[in-house]
């Protein structure tokens, strides 16, 4: 692979992959306003901050008050986008395996906390 197809192809994936993040981020404030619109005034979220014990409660907050909602879905979806597109800038740009596995574990964290 030539060195031009090589930086465009990671150029590429790293803006998609930002895309993705900051869509994921509308996507998971989308989330919140939905929530808190619903909820008491302690008992809502904040905005910012994701923090693994704030994504699981609003996770089974938005589940139960929205049981046909698609918004984790798409949250999902754009989080494994994101991971996959920063995976592969990480392999064209010759990160070892080990890194490369951090990226599987935070797909995994995607599906575990919007796909399940």
């Amino acid at each position: 692979m030539s060195d031009t197809v090589k930086w465009t192809a990671i150029v590429v994936l790293f803006a998609s992959g930002s895309a993705m993040g900051i869509a994921s981020t509308a996507t998971q404030i989308a989330i919140v306003e939905a929530v808190n619109a619903k909820l008491a005034r302690p008992d809502q979220f904040a905005f910012f901050g994701g923090h693994p014990l704030k994504l699981l409660r609003l996770r089974h907050e938005y589940r139960r008050l929205y049981p046909s909602g698609t918004l984790l879905r798409r949250m999902g979806w754009q989080g494994l986008a994101m991971t996959g597109s920063l995976a592969g800038v990480g392999a064209l740009l010759g990160f070892p395996t080990p890194g490369l596995l951090i990226a599987g574990v935070g797909a995994c964290m995607v599906w575990l906390l919007c796909f399940r």
